[in-house]
This record gives structure tokens, C-alpha cells and sequence, in this order.
């Protein structure tokens, strides 16, 4: 599957009901953990090096859209946003949106 639809995502890695809307760019996704009920689109990248005390942890309902970024040993807390082209590099704190490289806050409803 990883060549055909250039998907990577490990095994075990993501918990329930993960919606993926890819059309043409791949997808690779290498965190700690994935919550329930996220979804990313084409382009993204969500990954850091391979030791997990490096890896990210993604909480439940996210939304990671066309060419997201995210990477290092941060969390993105329940409900976040990324806008399109967003790239984190630091932690995402509950119900918030965030847009730009490097990331700004648009709001916050937590």
C-alpha cells in the first residue's frame, strides 16, 4: 500500500476512525501515538527520527490539511487545527487553531 498510494503510516500506531483525503501528494505519518477521530489530507508530514522519546503525540479530533508539517517531541492537544502549509514545531494546547511557518495562534476556544 505504501508504494501504490505513497502512504507510510506504522502499524498499531493510530486508534480509531483516522479519515485520510488524499488525492496526489503522500502522506507520512510516524509519531508516538494517533487519537481517535483525526483527519489528514495529501502532503502531510508528521514524523520525527525513530527513537519514540523524540516522536510526537497526536491527541483525538484533529485536522492536518494540504502540506502540514509537524515534527520534534511535542504534543497537539485535543481539537487543534492546522491550516493549510502550517508546520509545528512546538506544542498545540486544546481547541486551537493554528496557521503560518513558523506556526501562529489564530484563536482559542479551550
Amino acid at each position: 500500500m505504501s508504494n501504490k498510494y505513497k502512504l507510510t503510516i506504522p502499524i498499531n500506531l493510530v486508534d480509531k476512525r483516522i479519515k485520510i483525503a488524499h488525492i496526489n501528494a503522500g502522506i507520512i505519518i510516524n509519531c508516538k501515538r494517533m487519537g481517535d477521530n483525526c483527519s489528514i489530507s495529501s502532503g502531510c508530514v508528521i514524523s520525527n527520527i525513530n527513537t519514540d522519546e523524540n516522536k510526537l503525540f497526536i491527541e483525538d479530533n484533529e485536522s492536518f490539511y494540504i502540506g502540514n508539517m509537524a515534527f520534534g517531541n511535542i504534543t497537539i492537544e485535543h481539537n487543534a487545527t492546522l491550516s493549510p502549509g502550517a508546520t509545528v514545531t512546538k506544542n498545540v494546547i486544546t481547541s486551537t487553531v493554528v496557521t503560518s511557518v513558523p506556526v501562529k495562534i489564530i484563536t482559542n476556544n479551550g
